[in-house]
């Protein structure tokens, strides 16, 4: 679904486009509208995992140090897309959790990582390829992330070979690049041992920044 703010693209004629024609806040509105229609129909979701926010439906896990991160979640091996010099476009990433102590806090993470083995930990401190954000109490909601958007420099063109099925059934070789969106969570305050329960995943592709 698009994000743009007529939910599609809006035709202006060529002879409105004069260097002298005024320019008014709906004109800018529609102008930017169109960008950013134009922006999502380029881009893909990678994850869209969402569930009721009560146990058993969460997916809770046990942290029990403040300096350690488990993960919590993570996607298969996606394509995305790749830009020349190697970097991925940035993803629009939301994560929704909370922890199991009324009185205490825990910190979540969210990171793109090259296909392969998930890795143990997002990334080192400043890394553009995960951002955190922390949730006090038990009440699970949508994490305040540090950044809206991560991304990759470290991506690969042609990381995954797969076989597809072409005319008379004969296999057709591929290959893409390819990444896993991974959720972190870690202890921050309360009683330990605590559980980090999480309800929501979100990342997208956005090729307009």
């Amino acid at each position: 679904m698009s994000t743009s703010r007529f939910k599609g693209l809006i035709r202006h004629e060529d002879a409105q486009w004069d260097a002298y024609s005024p320019v008014d806040a709906a004109w800018s509105r529609g102008v930017m509208s169109n960008v950013m229609h134009s922006a999502d129909s380029c881009g893909q979701v990678l994850a869209n995992w969402r569930v009721l926010d009560s146990v058993p439906n969460m997916l809770g896990r046990e942290v029990r140090q403040g300096a350690t991160w488990y993960v919590m979640w993570a996607s298969p091996e996606l394509p995305v897309r790749v830009r020349g010099d190697g970097s991925s476009y940035p993803l629009r990433v939301r994560v929704r959790g909370a922890g199991s102590d009324a009185g205490g806090a825990v910190d979540f993470a969210i990171a793109i990582h090259p296909a392969g083995a998930i890795a143990e930990d997002p990334g080192p401190d400043g890394a553009t390829w995960w951002t955190y954000g922390n949730v006090a109490g038990s009440t699970p909601a949508w994490v305040s992330l540090a950044s809206p958007t991560i991304q990759n420099f470290a991506l690969t063109r042609d990381g995954v070979t797969s076989t597809l099925k072409g005319i008379a059934d004969a296999p057709v070789g591929l290959r893409y690049s390819a990444a896993r969106v991974v959720v972190y969570a870690r202890f921050t305050s309360g009683t330990l041992p605590a559980i980090a329960n999480l309800s929501g995943v979100y990342a997208a592709e956005y090729i307009g920044l």
